[in-house]
């Protein structure tokens, strides 16, 4: 499409004439609008029904001259819709009734009936008309509206006008979209995104220039939804006017216009012509949920100064970075309002109400038509209509008095941009934070320092989390609408009412007779108050409402749902106990008769229940993903860890079962009679000799036994080590088991602080015995891994990330180049270690007496009152104590890393995020990643790379691979038309083919598994089971497994992790978009979407509403002997012990195996619920002193007792 612009000049001197002539009239300007549907295809992709004006689409550019008399007679001929006409922007001062919202100040239009708006225009400017009733206008029924002026204060540098509209395009009719939009499947809100963008409802527009002139773009956002981002290739805007108001120049590169917004700017253009240049649209994706892949969020235009020059392919730009436009001036100079005589607060929240649909709400209410228009309520209402209470609680009315300075607070906290607009009037914006601002502080000077000129538009663009303070004067009777101008939002309820002066307006406005037949063949009311009650407006009985809240408690439903619960589970536990009590042979015999496979219990083993292996899947590979898993295809190239196909082969390097140290060659158990005591009672039975790969190696830890005695390197297992780690898992009285674990060694460099010069070597450095280890690139002492991981809804995702999450972390680590912590000036990594000078016995064993004997024990009476430790009530109930505060984190520590590289990956996996799943990931920005910020643009933070940068990466990265890898299988609850042996391979049907042997398993997987790990780092050889060895460890942890240590000196539990439950603090502030769909159980429990972890890998189905796998990650610095153990639990220990119940047991054991055993039997003994249970214990340093500290393994002997008893009583019942 072509605009020609060759009639201006003439247009320009027929214009100088008329206003040289000084004409005194206005002149009366009328247009017939016969509104109807036509078909158009602006995007050329699909032909749709659109409403047009007299059979026309594009609609025509309504014109005015400042001063004039606008008469628009509309007849209504849709024949299945109601409409109504708004003209944005325009005061109606003295008109209020010519406004149009739809039962606010007229009653809908009915199909067949005619209406007249007239009303007379005193602000010149840029405008635009559009249709104010049952979300409508993107069904096409707006265009721009322009009030010129023969004043405008740049007349003199204008040579030409042309007008630009930008809109977003739906291919489906709004009636057809709401229903979709605020239905109960889609509680978080998700809007609809649109199918394109046009420019003066077209695309490909082409705008002839000459050279050296200088044009007035009017610019126009039309759109439903979309902000747009305005440039234009080699020219600068120079911004001269905002909806209606005239501004000081402004220099401009990109500008940003939200929804109803207009910009108006100059161009000059080139001198020359050989070049024709583009100018670009581009939809804000940042509000949308999802962007498909097939949206093309960019329209092109052309300024063409020669139509024989090619249109040149408009250049990527690097960032968007808009002008600022609170920064303008407005040109009348109008000074800061007086303080406010009324201050209108409102919080901004999008939530879900008790039939499951998702509203908008400002204070918890959102909007519903009143059956009578609100300013017909005035007019009827005599003296009452001055009492707020008339016009319904649910069009969330104030009453204004004339005259009076009104200020409006809006603290944003919802995740998304939102354009207010106020009818009636425009305001001064005198505060806005940046995103994430947070809540206005009337108090905190830094936010009150307000402008001595601020800009003053009609539309203003609220951020993310933020605020914005908006000051107008109160001078202009009628009945005002403030609301966002994002479609979606209206039509969920984002919408306030301002009743302004309505006392002097009964004196001074009478409503068209036509406007109350509209009423009449509406069948709507005209008179009454809100409920249409003419004789009392006090009674607003039958008002129309919103849906009522989420019930709280049981409802009907949920007591005949708990109560065939309940039935299945009794006689779920019938079958167990006849399981149970039944003969062996006969229960095989049915089985073997029933022709199934027997699923019984997983035995209860060290080693994996089943072989998961995994391969990651590049990002070229992606096939289209079906809608209803909430994702859909990345767009971006993205970095893809590259892992061979998997093959029944020894576990990957880098990750080892075993850790490498120095043992004796001869003895059974050679360091019995070591003085250094049992931590150093090393299997030497399960020992194997080592051989080291090719390159540097990890120090080994160093030999426990005096030099003299002949040392050999050797492997030990973990899981083999029982005097230093232990495990246990059951999995109670369910019939499998979702818990899983991992525990070894990982091939990353050091991250532990740097030893201190009591544990460096004083002599010449030395490897005593020879000691090496396994392949490595780092050599630095090991970094030890521990993991545990409770699956829901099944075991694949707790399975994979038992398999693969230690090699994310891994590849992560290499990916970044990671440094070690141990680099000292010289470049060389200093391990320290025993000195030559002194044999390695001495040192170490008098070091680790010293370490112990340095321990200040605290008795009884230093920890009674700190304990959080259960008590059993009169009635002879257990009443749990909160638990104890959780360790703070330590700083993290810087290594060297290839940054620049680091940042790109970290760009491009957000970017993947928001890209792939949207909702909650649209506006995320990870702890511990350097990302610019996603209001300014600004260069990224100088954030240091740290071992706390791998985990968040490898953490966010697993989670991503596992749930675009479901999202690429079939959905086994929805019924597929392929053939039913479609797997089988030679008739052998056991067998699946290679190519569905993916993550998670052959079939969606749609359930999740929290994890937490631990990573333990040493600065020198030495173990960190070591008491003269101190530690460095980092947790990361997502749900609610949960990490203690124990403290040596008091023997008081001491969390590492928090529950990531919906009602926690830390994640009810980072969900609190979400807040209202979170719903308590009927077992009392607080759950989002169903679940009861807001932190989580896997959950496919919740990712956009924020269930994501951030971890929380804490670094702690743990001196020699501090703390006794580490203990990892699943919530199936956690969920029914405290924190210091399960340190207590493990007090008492010999081993950290038997503490782990003991813990789980414990548990499992006295849970009622039968959860799967998993247990992992790791000795530290002060392993040999964990019972004398505080009130030992007594503090909660009297409370684990009676549970005990408890559970052996017989009339104990479980549910």
């Amino acid at each position: 499409m072509a605009i020609s612009l060759s009639y201006f000049p003439i247009l320009r001197w027929l214009l100088h004439a008329i206003f040289c002539l000084h004409i005194a009239e206005a002149a009366t300007v009328t247009y017939d609008f016969n509104i109807t549907w036509v078909t158009a295809n602006p995007d050329g992709l699909y032909d749709r029904p659109t409403i047009g004006i007299n059979g026309q689409w594009p609609l025509p550019v309504m014109r005015a001259t400042i001063g004039d008399q606008v008469v628009v007679k509309v007849n209504n001929q849709l024949g299945n819709q109601s409409t109504s006409l708004h003209f944005h922007g325009l005061f109606q001062n003295g008109s209020t009734s010519m406004d149009g919202p739809s039962q606010v100040s007229q009653c809908p239009i009915p199909s067949g009936s005619q209406f007249t708006y007239n009303f007379t225009v005193n602000q010149p400017g840029t405008y635009w008309y559009h249709s104010h009733n049952l979300g409508q206008y993107p069904d096409g029924l707006r265009a721009p509206l322009i009030i010129s002026d023969p004043d405008l204060p740049y007349n003199d540098q204008v040579d030409e006008e042309v007008v630009i509209s930008v809109s977003d395009w739906y291919h489906e009719q709004m009636q057809t979209l709401i229903p979709k939009f605020i239905y109960k499947g889609n509680p978080t809100g998700a809007e609809p995104v649109p199918q394109a963008t046009l420019m003066n409802d077209t695309q490909n527009l082409t705008i002839s220039v000459e050279p050296g002139k200088t044009y007035l773009f009017r610019m126009v956002n039309l759109g439903a939804f979309a902000g747009q981002y305005i440039w234009f290739e080699g020219h600068n805007m120079t911004i001269i006017e905002v909806d209606g108001v005239y501004t000081e120049t402004a220099e401009a590169e990109m500008i940003y216009i939200g929804a109803a917004q207009r910009c108006s700017f100059l161009i000059t253009t080139k001198n020359e012509t050989t070049t024709n240049y583009a100018f670009v649209a581009s939809m804000d994706t940042s509000l949308f949920d999802i962007t498909p892949s097939t949206l093309n969020w960019n329209s092109t235009g052309w300024l063409v100064y020669d139509k024989e020059e090619e249109l040149p392919t408009p250049a990527a730009v690097d960032e968007l970075d808009p002008f600022d436009d609170f920064t303008l001036v407005p040109y009348d100079n109008q000074t800061l309002l007086p303080e406010p005589d009324q201050t209108i607060t409102f919080d901004v929240v999008m939530g879900v109400l008790g039939n499951g649909k998702p509203y908008a709400f400002f204070d918890n209410i959102t909007y519903v038509a009143p059956k009578v228009p609100t300013l017909y309520t005035v007019m009827s209402a005599g003296q009452d209509a001055a009492n707020p209470l008339i016009y319904g609680e649910y069009t969330h009315s104030f009453v204004l008095e004339k005259d009076q300075i009104i200020e409006i607070v809006v603290n944003n906290h919802d995740s998304g941009k939102h354009p207010f607009h106020l009818h009636g009037h425009n305001f001064q914006a005198i505060a806005r934070s940046a995103e994430d601002g947070g809540d206005f502080d009337a108090t905190n000077s830094s936010l009150t320092d307000y402008p001595a000129i601020p800009i003053r538009r009609d539309t203003f663009v609220l951020y993310p989390n933020g605020h914005i303070v908006m000051r107008f004067k109160a001078d202009n009777p009628g009945v005002w609408l403030f609301h966002c101008h994002i479609e979606w939002h209206m039509d969920q309820g984002l919408i306030a009412t301002m009743v302004e002066a309505p006392l002097d307006l009964q004196k001074s406005l009478t409503i068209p007779e036509d406007h109350l037949a509209a009423c009449q063949a509406g069948n709507v009311p005209s008179s009454g108050n809100a409920a249409a009650n003419t004789v009392n407006f006090l009674d607003l009985s039958g008002q129309n409402a919103a849906p009522a809240p989420l019930p709280a408690g049981f409802t009907p439903r949920g007591i005949v749902a708990l109560t065939f619960s309940a039935i299945a589970a009794l006689l779920g536990l019938a079958v167990i106990v006849w399981y149970g009590m039944a003969d062996m042979d006969f229960i095989a015999s049915f089985v073997s008769k029933s022709g199934r496979r027997e699923h019984g219990s997983h035995p209860a083993t060290l080693e994996p229940r089943r072989f998961l292996r995994t391969s990651y899947i590049p990002t070229s590979r992606l096939n289209p993903i079906s809608r209803d898993t909430g994702l859909q295809r990345s767009t971006c190239r993205l970095h893809q860890f590259q892992h061979k196909p998997q093959q029944n082969l020894p576990q990957s390097r880098g990750f080892h079962d075993y850790f490498v140290t120095n043992l004796p060659s001869s003895s059974l158990h050679p360091d019995s009679r070591s003085s250094t005591g049992p931590h150093h009672k090393l299997p030497r039975s399960a020992s194997t000799p080592h051989t080291p790969g090719k390159g540097p190696s990890p120090a080994a830890a160093p030999p426990m036994v005096g030099p003299s005695r002949e040392l050999t390197v050797v492997r030990i297992p973990l899981r083999s080590a029982k005097h230093h780690f232990g495990v246990s898992v059951s999995r109670g009285t369910r019939p499998y088991n979702e818990d899983t674990y991992q525990a070894g060694t990982l091939d990353i460099p050091a991250f532990a602080k740097r030893a201190p010069i009591s544990l460096s070597r004083s002599g010449p450095k030395s490897n005593v015995g020879g000691a090496t280890s396994a392949d490595s690139a780092s050599g630095d002492p090991q970094v030890f891994y521990f993991g545990v991981f409770d699956g829901h809804g099944g075991h694949e995702c707790s399975d994979f990330l038992r398999e693969e999450l230690h090699n994310y972390v891994e590849k992560t680590a290499e990916l970044f180049e990671l440094g070690s912590s141990l680099k000292g000036k010289n470049k060389q990594i200093d391990v320290g270690g025993p000195s030559r000078d002194h044999g390695a016995s001495s040192e170490l064993s008098s070091k680790g007496r010293e370490s112990l004997n340095k321990i200040d024990i605290k008795n009884k009476e230093d920890v009674e009152d700190t304990m959080n430790v259960p008590t059993k009530n009169d009635d002879g109930s257990i009443q749990q104590r909160p638990a104890s505060p959780t360790l703070k984190s330590e700083e993290p520590v810087s290594v060297e890393s290839n940054k620049p590289k680091t940042i790109e990956l970290e760009k491009t996996l957000v970017t993947q995020w928001k890209e792939t799943v949207g909702g909650y990931f649209r506006r995320f920005r990870p702890e511990y990643f350097s990302l610019p910020s996603s209001m300014d643009g600004s260069p990224p933070a100088d954030v240091p790379v740290t071992i706390e940068t791998v985990l968040m990466y490898a953490f966010l990265k697993a989670d991503l691979d596992f749930i675009t890898a479901q999202a690429r299988k079939p959905d086994p609850d929805v019924h597929s038309d392929n053939p039913l042996n479609e797997d089988d391979i030679l008739g052998e049907p056991a067998r699946l083919s290679s190519a569905k042997n993916r993550i998670g398993g052959p079939t969606r997987f749609v359930g999740g598994s929290t994890a937490s790990i631990v990573l333990i780092s040493t600065p020198s050889p030495t173990p960190f089971w070591h008491p003269a060895s101190p530690s460095t460890i980092a947790v990361a942890h997502v749900g609610d497994t949960r990490i203690l240590l124990c403290a040596t000196a008091t023997g008081l539990a001491k969390p590492v992790t928090t529950n990531h439950h919906p009602s926690t603090p830390i994640e009810s502030t980072r969900l609190r978009r979400y807040a209202a769909t979170f719903v308590t159980d009927s077992f009392g429990e607080e759950r989002m979407s169903g679940l009861a972890n807001t932190r989580a890998f896997g959950d496919m189905r919740s990712k956009r509403i924020g269930v994501s796998a951030e971890p929380e990650i804490r670094r702690v610095e743990l001196a020699p002997a501090e703390y006794s153990f580490l203990v990892l639990v699943s919530d199936g220990v956690s969920g029914t012990l405290s924190d210091q119940e399960i340190v207590d047991v493990v007090k008492e054991a010999k081993t950290p195996e038997q503490g782990a055993k003991d813990v789980v039997a414990y548990a499992t003994e006295v849970s009622r619920e039968g959860d799967n249970a998993t247990c992992l214990v790791v000795r530290l340093g002060g392993w040999e002193r964990r019972v004398e500290g505080g009130m030992g393994s007594m503090g909660t002997k009297e409370v684990r007792d009676y549970k005990r008893r408890e559970a052996l009583d017989p009339r104990r019942g479980r549910t």
